[in-house]
Protein backbone atom coordinates (compact mmCIF):
# COMPACT_ATOMS: atom_id res chain seq x y z
CA UNK A 1 0.00 0.00 0.00
CA UNK A 2 2.89 1.98 0.70
CA UNK A 3 4.68 1.51 -2.38
CA UNK A 4 1.47 2.66 -4.32
CA UNK A 5 1.17 6.02 -2.45
CA UNK A 6 4.36 6.89 -3.23
CA UNK A 7 3.95 6.16 -6.54
CA UNK A 8 1.20 7.88 -7.16
CA UNK A 9 2.58 10.81 -5.04
CA UNK A 10 5.52 10.79 -7.66
CA UNK A 11 3.38 10.77 -10.32
CA UNK A 12 1.49 13.54 -9.42
CA UNK A 13 4.36 15.88 -8.57
CA UNK A 14 5.39 15.09 -12.34
CA UNK A 15 2.00 16.11 -13.34
CA UNK A 16 2.59 19.15 -11.50
CA UNK A 17 5.94 20.08 -12.26
CA UNK A 18 5.25 19.56 -16.00
CA UNK A 19 1.56 22.04 -16.03
CA UNK A 20 3.70 24.52 -14.37
CA UNK A 21 6.68 24.21 -16.98
CA UNK A 22 4.29 24.51 -19.82
CA UNK A 23 2.53 27.26 -17.89
CA UNK A 24 5.89 29.20 -17.70
CA UNK A 25 6.90 28.91 -20.94
CA UNK A 26 3.43 29.90 -22.04
CA UNK A 27 4.36 33.33 -19.61
CA UNK A 28 7.47 33.96 -21.08
CA UNK A 29 6.22 33.19 -24.80
CA UNK A 30 3.11 35.47 -24.09
CA UNK A 31 5.62 38.19 -22.57
CA UNK A 32 7.71 37.82 -25.62
CA UNK A 33 5.50 38.35 -27.93
CA UNK A 34 3.74 41.86 -26.16
CA UNK A 35 7.84 42.66 -26.08
CA UNK A 36 6.99 45.25 -29.75
CA UNK A 37 9.66 47.28 -31.16
CA UNK A 38 8.91 51.02 -31.43
CA UNK A 39 7.47 51.36 -35.14
CA UNK A 40 9.26 53.13 -37.33
CA UNK A 41 8.63 56.08 -40.36
CA UNK A 42 11.82 55.10 -42.35
CA UNK A 43 9.62 54.40 -44.90
CA UNK A 44 8.04 57.39 -45.07
CA UNK A 45 11.14 59.40 -45.47
CA UNK A 46 12.11 58.98 -48.92
CA UNK A 47 16.22 58.64 -49.13
CA UNK A 48 16.57 58.71 -45.26
CA UNK A 49 18.05 55.79 -43.42
CA UNK A 50 19.07 55.00 -39.87
CA UNK A 51 22.42 56.07 -40.76
CA UNK A 52 21.77 58.58 -42.65
CA UNK A 53 19.36 60.36 -39.93
CA UNK A 54 22.20 59.70 -37.11
CA UNK A 55 24.65 62.11 -39.44
CA UNK A 56 22.46 64.87 -38.84
CA UNK A 57 24.01 66.18 -36.11
CA UNK A 58 26.98 66.40 -38.00
CA UNK A 59 26.18 68.60 -40.16
CA UNK A 60 26.78 72.16 -39.39
CA UNK A 61 25.20 73.73 -41.98
CA UNK A 62 21.96 72.74 -40.48
CA UNK A 63 20.88 71.47 -44.62
CA UNK A 64 20.37 67.92 -43.63
CA UNK A 65 18.42 69.22 -40.59
CA UNK A 66 16.56 71.07 -43.05
CA UNK A 67 15.43 68.36 -46.01
CA UNK A 68 14.60 66.06 -42.85
CA UNK A 69 12.45 68.48 -41.53
CA UNK A 70 10.44 68.80 -44.73
CA UNK A 71 10.00 64.86 -45.13
CA UNK A 72 8.62 65.17 -41.75
CA UNK A 73 6.25 67.95 -42.31
CA UNK A 74 4.64 65.91 -45.41
CA UNK A 75 3.34 63.03 -43.19
CA UNK A 76 -0.09 62.81 -42.12
CA UNK A 77 0.42 63.33 -38.50
CA UNK A 78 -2.91 60.83 -38.28
CA UNK A 79 -0.07 58.42 -40.28
CA UNK A 80 1.89 58.28 -37.40
CA UNK A 81 -0.74 58.06 -34.59
CA UNK A 82 -2.10 55.11 -36.49
CA UNK A 83 1.38 53.21 -36.36
CA UNK A 84 1.28 54.23 -32.61
CA UNK A 85 -2.26 52.41 -32.09
CA UNK A 86 -0.98 49.20 -33.64
CA UNK A 87 1.68 48.40 -31.70
CA UNK A 88 -0.08 49.35 -28.52
CA UNK A 89 2.16 52.20 -27.97
CA UNK A 90 0.24 55.47 -28.21
CA UNK A 91 0.34 57.63 -25.48
CA UNK A 92 -0.30 60.73 -27.34
CA UNK A 93 -2.75 63.28 -26.02
CA UNK A 94 -3.98 64.28 -29.48
CA UNK A 95 -4.76 60.89 -30.47
CA UNK A 96 -7.55 58.86 -28.85
CA UNK A 97 -10.07 61.95 -27.50
CA UNK A 98 -12.55 60.39 -29.98
CA UNK A 99 -12.72 57.03 -28.42
CA UNK A 100 -15.10 58.08 -25.58
CA UNK A 101 -18.57 58.01 -27.52
CA UNK A 102 -19.88 61.60 -26.28
CA UNK A 103 -23.54 62.98 -25.88
CA UNK A 104 -23.42 62.36 -21.76
CA UNK A 105 -23.46 66.34 -21.02
CA UNK A 106 -20.53 64.76 -18.91
CA UNK A 107 -17.18 66.58 -18.78
CA UNK A 108 -14.26 64.97 -20.48
CA UNK A 109 -11.66 63.54 -17.44
CA UNK A 110 -8.61 62.26 -18.34
CA UNK A 111 -6.67 63.32 -14.53
CA UNK A 112 -4.89 66.16 -15.77
CA UNK A 113 -5.76 69.13 -17.61
CA UNK A 114 -3.04 68.38 -20.26
CA UNK A 115 -1.52 65.13 -20.63
CA UNK A 116 2.17 65.59 -21.74
CA UNK A 117 2.79 62.45 -23.38
CA UNK A 118 4.80 59.57 -22.47
CA UNK A 119 7.89 58.42 -24.39
CA UNK A 120 7.13 54.90 -26.00
CA UNK A 121 8.43 52.82 -23.20
CA UNK A 122 8.20 49.01 -23.33
CA UNK A 123 12.13 47.91 -22.24
CA UNK A 124 12.84 47.94 -26.42
CA UNK A 125 15.01 51.03 -27.22
CA UNK A 126 14.27 53.36 -29.48
CA UNK A 127 16.22 54.17 -32.68
CA UNK A 128 16.65 56.95 -35.56
CA UNK A 129 13.79 57.34 -37.67
CA UNK A 130 10.83 55.27 -34.94
CA UNK A 131 7.74 56.96 -34.24
CA UNK A 132 7.75 58.22 -30.56
CA UNK A 133 5.36 60.71 -28.43
CA UNK A 134 7.09 63.63 -26.61
CA UNK A 135 5.71 66.04 -23.95
CA UNK A 136 7.18 68.83 -21.42
CA UNK A 137 7.08 72.18 -20.34
CA UNK A 138 8.56 74.70 -22.98
CA UNK A 139 12.01 75.89 -21.28
CA UNK A 140 13.10 77.67 -24.11
CA UNK A 141 12.92 78.33 -27.76
CA UNK A 142 15.22 78.86 -30.73
CA UNK A 143 15.47 79.99 -34.24
CA UNK A 144 17.55 78.61 -36.68
CA UNK A 145 18.02 79.89 -40.08
CA UNK A 146 17.15 77.09 -43.16
CA UNK A 147 20.81 77.76 -45.62
CA UNK A 148 19.55 80.53 -47.98
CA UNK A 149 19.83 77.88 -51.10
CA UNK A 150 17.20 75.52 -50.38
CA UNK A 151 14.41 77.94 -48.61
CA UNK A 152 13.06 78.16 -52.49
CA UNK A 153 12.88 74.27 -52.92
CA UNK A 154 11.57 73.35 -48.87
CA UNK A 155 9.38 76.45 -48.76
CA UNK A 156 10.25 77.60 -45.54
CA UNK A 157 13.49 79.54 -44.11
CA UNK A 158 13.60 79.19 -40.68
CA UNK A 159 13.05 76.72 -38.11
CA UNK A 160 12.28 75.93 -34.42
CA UNK A 161 13.93 73.93 -31.30
CA UNK A 162 11.85 73.43 -28.49
CA UNK A 163 14.12 72.88 -25.38
CA UNK A 164 11.55 71.02 -22.64
CA UNK A 165 12.43 70.70 -19.41
CA UNK A 166 10.77 67.62 -17.87
CA UNK A 167 12.59 65.08 -20.18
CA UNK A 168 15.71 67.09 -21.13
CA UNK A 169 14.79 66.76 -25.16
CA UNK A 170 13.94 68.87 -27.44
CA UNK A 171 11.68 69.15 -30.07
CA UNK A 172 12.52 70.35 -33.80
CA UNK A 173 9.45 71.77 -36.15
CA UNK A 174 9.36 73.87 -39.03
CA UNK A 175 6.40 76.48 -37.29
CA UNK A 176 4.93 76.96 -34.07
CA UNK A 177 1.96 78.43 -32.19
CA UNK A 178 2.05 81.71 -32.84
CA UNK A 179 1.46 82.79 -28.84
CA UNK A 180 3.86 80.05 -27.43
CA UNK A 181 5.65 81.38 -24.32
CA UNK A 182 8.27 79.88 -22.03
CA UNK A 183 6.24 77.78 -19.38
CA UNK A 184 3.95 76.61 -21.83
CA UNK A 185 3.67 73.36 -22.47
CA UNK A 186 3.51 71.10 -25.66
CA UNK A 187 2.87 67.40 -26.84
CA UNK A 188 2.39 65.45 -29.56
CA UNK A 189 3.49 62.71 -31.58
CA UNK A 190 7.31 62.61 -33.65
CA UNK A 191 10.30 61.04 -35.39
CA UNK A 192 13.27 60.33 -33.37
CA UNK A 193 16.39 62.26 -34.14
CA UNK A 194 18.41 61.47 -31.61
CA UNK A 195 17.32 58.50 -29.17
CA UNK A 196 19.75 59.78 -26.78
CA UNK A 197 19.08 63.37 -26.40
CA UNK A 198 16.68 62.44 -26.95
CA UNK A 199 15.00 65.26 -29.57
CA UNK A 200 12.02 64.42 -31.94
CA UNK A 201 11.02 65.99 -34.97
CA UNK A 202 7.21 66.99 -35.20
CA UNK A 203 5.09 68.26 -38.04
CA UNK A 204 2.51 69.24 -35.08
CA UNK A 205 2.61 70.00 -31.63
CA UNK A 206 -0.35 70.04 -29.44
CA UNK A 207 -0.12 73.57 -26.70
CA UNK A 208 -1.16 74.57 -23.87
CA UNK A 209 -0.60 77.88 -22.41
CA UNK A 210 1.08 78.32 -18.58
CA UNK A 211 -2.32 80.53 -17.94
CA UNK A 212 -5.54 80.47 -19.78
CA UNK A 213 -7.51 83.73 -18.89
CA UNK A 214 -10.66 83.33 -21.56
CA UNK A 215 -12.78 80.91 -19.93
CA UNK A 216 -14.29 79.05 -22.85
CA UNK A 217 -10.70 78.28 -24.40
CA UNK A 218 -10.52 76.65 -20.98
CA UNK A 219 -13.34 74.77 -20.59
CA UNK A 220 -12.21 73.32 -24.43
CA UNK A 221 -8.43 72.71 -22.99
CA UNK A 222 -10.14 70.30 -20.39
CA UNK A 223 -12.19 68.51 -22.73
CA UNK A 224 -9.06 68.00 -24.64
CA UNK A 225 -8.90 70.11 -27.59
CA UNK A 226 -5.30 71.42 -28.89
CA UNK A 227 -5.99 75.70 -28.78
CA UNK A 228 -3.19 75.49 -31.08
CA UNK A 229 -6.19 75.28 -33.63
CA UNK A 230 -7.40 78.14 -32.72
CA UNK A 231 -5.00 79.47 -34.83
CA UNK A 232 -6.84 77.59 -38.01
CA UNK A 233 -9.94 79.10 -37.29
CA UNK A 234 -9.21 82.55 -37.32
CA UNK A 235 -7.18 82.18 -40.50
CA UNK A 236 -10.31 80.66 -42.20
CA UNK A 237 -12.93 83.64 -41.06
CA UNK A 238 -15.59 84.47 -43.47
CA UNK A 239 -14.24 81.54 -45.60
CA UNK A 240 -16.78 78.88 -47.04
CA UNK A 241 -16.46 75.34 -44.83
CA UNK A 242 -13.88 73.23 -46.55
CA UNK A 243 -11.09 70.38 -45.89
CA UNK A 244 -8.64 72.72 -44.82
CA UNK A 245 -11.35 73.52 -41.66
CA UNK A 246 -11.60 69.59 -40.73
CA UNK A 247 -9.89 68.49 -38.12
CA UNK A 248 -10.34 71.80 -36.08
CA UNK A 249 -14.07 71.58 -36.36
CA UNK A 250 -14.22 67.52 -35.37
CA UNK A 251 -11.98 68.16 -33.08
CA UNK A 252 -14.47 71.17 -31.38
CA UNK A 253 -17.35 68.87 -32.38
CA UNK A 254 -15.80 66.23 -30.07
CA UNK A 255 -14.98 68.51 -27.36
CA UNK A 256 -18.41 69.90 -27.50
CA UNK A 257 -19.76 66.88 -26.04
CA UNK A 258 -17.52 66.21 -23.49
CA UNK A 259 -18.34 69.63 -21.96
CA UNK A 260 -21.28 70.12 -19.57
CA UNK A 261 -24.07 72.35 -19.95
CA UNK A 262 -24.63 75.90 -18.39
CA UNK A 263 -28.41 75.87 -18.95
CA UNK A 264 -29.79 77.74 -16.08
CA UNK A 265 -34.17 78.64 -17.12
CA UNK A 266 -33.35 82.21 -15.37
CA UNK A 267 -30.61 83.22 -17.55
CA UNK A 268 -32.16 81.78 -20.94
CA UNK A 269 -35.19 84.07 -20.48
CA UNK A 270 -32.88 86.98 -20.01
CA UNK A 271 -30.55 85.65 -22.65
CA UNK A 272 -34.25 85.49 -24.98
CA UNK A 273 -34.27 89.37 -24.25
CA UNK A 274 -31.50 89.97 -26.00
CA UNK A 275 -30.01 90.98 -29.56
CA UNK A 276 -27.23 89.20 -31.28
CA UNK A 277 -24.30 90.93 -30.21
CA UNK A 278 -22.62 92.49 -32.85
CA UNK A 279 -19.04 92.18 -32.23
CA UNK A 280 -19.70 88.56 -33.55
CA UNK A 281 -20.19 90.26 -36.63
CA UNK A 282 -17.47 93.26 -36.60
CA UNK A 283 -14.57 91.62 -34.85
CA UNK A 284 -15.45 87.54 -35.15
CA UNK A 285 -11.94 86.84 -35.15
CA UNK A 286 -11.14 87.70 -31.31
CA UNK A 287 -14.10 85.46 -30.39
CA UNK A 288 -12.85 82.15 -31.44
CA UNK A 289 -13.23 79.15 -29.45
CA UNK A 290 -15.30 81.71 -26.16
CA UNK A 291 -17.98 80.20 -24.48
CA UNK A 292 -20.84 81.60 -25.91
CA UNK A 293 -24.78 81.56 -24.97
CA UNK A 294 -28.08 82.67 -27.23
CA UNK A 295 -31.43 82.10 -28.06
CA UNK A 296 -32.64 81.71 -31.45
CA UNK A 297 -35.75 80.48 -33.64
CA UNK A 298 -34.52 77.16 -34.91
CA UNK A 299 -35.63 76.80 -39.20
CA UNK A 300 -34.00 73.39 -39.69
CA UNK A 301 -32.62 70.41 -38.04
CA UNK A 302 -30.19 68.11 -40.34
CA UNK A 303 -28.88 65.16 -39.88
CA UNK A 304 -25.01 65.06 -41.13
CA UNK A 305 -23.15 62.16 -41.43
CA UNK A 306 -19.53 62.08 -40.47
CA UNK A 307 -17.01 60.64 -43.23
CA UNK A 308 -16.08 57.68 -42.05
CA UNK A 309 -11.96 58.78 -41.39
CA UNK A 310 -13.44 61.54 -39.35
CA UNK A 311 -15.28 59.13 -36.78
CA UNK A 312 -12.68 59.01 -34.50
CA UNK A 313 -12.08 62.93 -34.53
CA UNK A 314 -15.78 63.41 -33.95
CA UNK A 315 -16.28 60.81 -31.81
CA UNK A 316 -19.61 59.44 -33.51
CA UNK A 317 -20.70 59.21 -36.89
CA UNK A 318 -22.63 61.77 -37.06
CA UNK A 319 -24.05 65.11 -35.98
CA UNK A 320 -26.65 68.29 -36.56
CA UNK A 321 -26.87 70.52 -38.33
CA UNK A 322 -29.26 73.57 -37.61
CA UNK A 323 -29.99 76.60 -39.34
CA UNK A 324 -31.85 79.52 -37.65
CA UNK A 325 -32.39 83.26 -36.74
CA UNK A 326 -31.40 85.47 -34.01
CA UNK A 327 -33.26 88.62 -32.67
CA UNK A 328 -31.34 92.04 -34.11
CA UNK A 329 -33.73 94.30 -32.18
CA UNK A 330 -34.22 97.68 -33.78
CA UNK A 331 -30.79 97.38 -35.33
CA UNK A 332 -29.90 96.98 -39.04
CA UNK A 333 -27.04 95.07 -40.56
CA UNK A 334 -25.90 95.54 -44.07
CA UNK A 335 -23.50 92.98 -46.49
CA UNK A 336 -22.08 95.25 -49.01
CA UNK A 337 -21.24 94.03 -52.71
CA UNK A 338 -17.70 93.08 -54.08
CA UNK A 339 -17.62 95.51 -57.16
CA UNK A 340 -16.53 93.71 -60.55
CA UNK A 341 -17.31 89.86 -59.67
CA UNK A 342 -20.09 87.80 -59.80
CA UNK A 343 -22.28 86.95 -62.74
CA UNK A 344 -25.29 88.36 -64.25
CA UNK A 345 -26.36 92.14 -63.53
CA UNK A 346 -23.47 92.20 -60.71
CA UNK A 347 -22.38 95.77 -61.52
CA UNK A 348 -26.53 96.37 -60.54
CA UNK A 349 -26.28 93.67 -57.62
CA UNK A 350 -27.91 95.46 -54.51
CA UNK A 351 -26.23 94.98 -50.62
CA UNK A 352 -27.83 92.47 -48.42
CA UNK A 353 -30.19 94.25 -45.83
CA UNK A 354 -31.04 92.12 -42.16
CA UNK A 355 -33.37 93.92 -40.30
CA UNK A 356 -35.29 92.35 -36.94
CA UNK A 357 -33.35 89.16 -37.32
CA UNK A 358 -29.77 87.36 -38.80
CA UNK A 359 -29.02 84.01 -39.95
CA UNK A 360 -27.33 81.98 -37.26
CA UNK A 361 -25.90 78.24 -37.75
CA UNK A 362 -25.12 75.55 -35.08
CA UNK A 363 -23.56 72.00 -35.31
CA UNK A 364 -24.40 69.63 -32.51
CA UNK A 365 -23.27 65.88 -31.64
CA UNK A 366 -26.99 66.12 -29.98
CA UNK A 367 -30.45 67.32 -29.81
CA UNK A 368 -33.68 66.86 -27.60
CA UNK A 369 -34.59 62.89 -28.45
CA UNK A 370 -38.20 64.01 -29.85
CA UNK A 371 -36.89 66.30 -32.83
CA UNK A 372 -35.64 63.10 -35.41
CA UNK A 373 -36.59 59.78 -35.58
CA UNK A 374 -33.74 57.17 -36.23
CA UNK A 375 -34.81 57.03 -39.69
CA UNK A 376 -35.63 60.68 -40.50
CA UNK A 377 -32.63 63.02 -41.76
CA UNK A 378 -34.08 66.89 -41.93
CA UNK A 379 -37.09 68.75 -39.66
CA UNK A 380 -38.41 71.87 -40.68
CA UNK A 381 -38.81 73.30 -37.14
CA UNK A 382 -40.05 76.79 -35.82
CA UNK A 383 -38.74 76.93 -32.72
CA UNK A 384 -37.05 79.19 -29.85
CA UNK A 385 -34.00 77.60 -28.64
CA UNK A 386 -31.23 78.48 -25.74
CA UNK A 387 -28.15 77.62 -27.35
CA UNK A 388 -24.46 77.06 -24.85
CA UNK A 389 -21.51 76.68 -27.16
CA UNK A 390 -18.44 77.52 -28.38
CA UNK A 391 -18.02 80.27 -31.05
CA UNK A 392 -16.44 78.84 -34.19
CA UNK A 393 -16.26 81.66 -36.64
CA UNK A 394 -18.36 83.06 -39.22
CA UNK A 395 -18.61 81.01 -42.13
CA UNK A 396 -19.87 81.80 -46.02
CA UNK A 397 -22.70 79.73 -47.67
CA UNK A 398 -24.67 80.44 -50.67
CA UNK A 399 -28.10 80.26 -50.41
CA UNK A 400 -31.30 80.58 -52.87
CA UNK A 401 -32.60 84.09 -51.36
CA UNK A 402 -29.18 85.75 -51.77
CA UNK A 403 -28.21 85.17 -55.07
CA UNK A 404 -29.85 88.33 -56.59
CA UNK A 405 -26.92 89.94 -54.46
CA UNK A 406 -23.85 90.04 -55.61
CA UNK A 407 -21.39 87.32 -52.95
CA UNK A 408 -22.36 85.05 -50.37
CA UNK A 409 -24.14 85.83 -47.44
CA UNK A 410 -22.35 84.73 -43.97
CA UNK A 411 -23.49 83.83 -40.01
CA UNK A 412 -21.66 82.98 -37.17
CA UNK A 413 -21.35 79.22 -36.76
CA UNK A 414 -21.67 78.12 -33.14
CA UNK A 415 -20.84 74.70 -31.83
CA UNK A 416 -23.24 73.76 -29.48
CA UNK A 417 -22.63 72.31 -26.17
CA UNK A 418 -26.35 71.61 -25.58
CA UNK A 419 -29.42 73.01 -27.00
CA UNK A 420 -32.60 73.42 -24.73
CA UNK A 421 -36.22 74.54 -26.52
CA UNK A 422 -38.02 76.96 -24.91
CA UNK A 423 -41.84 77.01 -23.45
CA UNK A 424 -43.88 79.80 -25.09
CA UNK A 425 -44.80 82.70 -23.48
CA UNK A 426 -48.03 82.04 -21.52
CA UNK A 427 -50.83 84.56 -21.86
CA UNK A 428 -52.13 86.98 -19.21
CA UNK A 429 -53.95 84.89 -17.11
CA UNK A 430 -55.99 88.11 -15.35
CA UNK A 431 -57.00 89.44 -18.75
CA UNK A 432 -57.67 92.91 -19.49
CA UNK A 433 -61.58 92.63 -18.23
CA UNK A 434 -59.92 92.86 -14.51
CA UNK A 435 -58.63 95.82 -14.89
CA UNK A 436 -61.07 98.68 -12.53
CA UNK A 437 -62.43 101.46 -13.74
CA UNK A 438 -59.89 103.46 -11.64
CA UNK A 439 -57.13 101.96 -13.48
CA UNK A 440 -58.24 102.96 -16.77
CA UNK A 441 -58.46 106.41 -15.40
CA UNK A 442 -55.33 106.93 -14.76
CA UNK A 443 -53.87 105.41 -18.49
CA UNK A 444 -55.97 107.58 -19.88
CA UNK A 445 -54.51 110.65 -18.23
CA UNK A 446 -51.08 108.87 -18.91
CA UNK A 447 -51.55 108.79 -22.59
CA UNK A 448 -52.40 112.39 -22.35
CA UNK A 449 -50.00 113.67 -20.51
CA UNK A 450 -47.47 111.53 -23.09
CA UNK A 451 -49.26 113.38 -25.69
CA UNK A 452 -47.90 116.57 -24.67
CA UNK A 453 -44.85 115.65 -23.80
CA UNK A 454 -44.25 114.27 -27.30
CA UNK A 455 -45.70 117.16 -29.19
CA UNK A 456 -43.05 119.49 -27.31
CA UNK A 457 -40.34 116.98 -27.81
CA UNK A 458 -40.82 116.05 -31.20
CA UNK A 459 -38.32 117.58 -33.25
CA UNK A 460 -34.93 116.27 -30.92
CA UNK A 461 -36.40 113.20 -30.84
CA UNK A 462 -36.58 112.76 -34.55
CA UNK A 463 -32.87 114.04 -34.72
CA UNK A 464 -32.16 111.74 -32.14
CA UNK A 465 -33.73 108.62 -33.39
CA UNK A 466 -32.14 109.74 -36.67
CA UNK A 467 -28.77 109.44 -35.02
CA UNK A 468 -29.28 106.19 -33.28
CA UNK A 469 -29.93 104.76 -36.23
CA UNK A 470 -27.10 105.37 -37.88
CA UNK A 471 -25.33 104.18 -35.05
CA UNK A 472 -26.87 101.04 -35.16
CA UNK A 473 -26.30 99.86 -38.28
CA UNK A 474 -23.47 97.93 -39.31
CA UNK A 475 -21.86 97.42 -42.69
CA UNK A 476 -19.98 94.65 -43.52
CA UNK A 477 -18.44 93.08 -46.40
CA UNK A 478 -19.90 90.42 -48.34
CA UNK A 479 -18.59 86.58 -47.50
CA UNK A 480 -16.02 84.70 -49.72
CA UNK A 481 -16.86 82.26 -52.23
CA UNK A 482 -16.28 78.55 -52.36
CA UNK A 483 -13.33 77.46 -54.44
CA UNK A 484 -14.83 76.71 -58.18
Amino acid sequence: MSVWCTRQVTAWACHIVLALGLASSQVHFAIAADVTDPPSALDLLASFDSLRIASVANDDSGAELARLVFRVHRIDPKVLQKRLRETGSSSDPSDGKGDKPIGNGEPFDNGEPFDNGEPFDNGVPIDYGDIDTFGGTVQSLAKVDVPERLRESLGFAVLWRVQLDETGGHVWSRSLPQKIRIGDKIAGTGIVLDPNGPAWIANRLRWQPQTIAQPGHRDLAEAGFDLSMLEIVERRDRAPLAAEDGDVFYAMLSAAGRTRSKFEPKRAGRLAKEPLPLDWLAKPRSFAGHRVELVIESAQVTRIAVPAGRVADSGQDHYFHIDGFADLGDREVIIGTSSGTGSGADTKAEPMVFQNRFPVTLVCPRIPKNWLGPNDSVLALRERIYVDGFFFRLWSFENEQFRKFDGNSFAPLLVAVDIVPLAADKPDAAGVGRIGLWAAVAVGLAIAMIGVWAVWTAVGDRRVRRQRRRGETLVLPPGDRAAE
